[in-house]
């Protein structure tokens, strides 16, 4: 267990398109973004987030 907690705190996740190829470009941003070690490198706010999330859509409506 402890290995694990020091893996979660010392490295960076993988992003997404590692497994998920086909992920949005924006998607795997808002991703990152959430997963950020740092909280002020994190959405600020669970609205923000919500405003990502729907500009992401509106940019794949748009990309199809």
């Amino acid at each position: 267990m402890l290995e694990t907690v020091a893996l979660i705190r010392d490295s960076d996740p993988a992003p997404p398109s590692q497994s998920r190829p086909d992920i949005p470009a924006g998607l795997e941003a808002v991703v990152i973004r959430l997963l950020a070690k740092q909280p002020e490198d994190r959405y600020p706010t669970a609205t923000e987030v919500v405003q990502a999330l729907e500009r992401v859509a509106a940019q794949e409506c748009v990309a199809v």
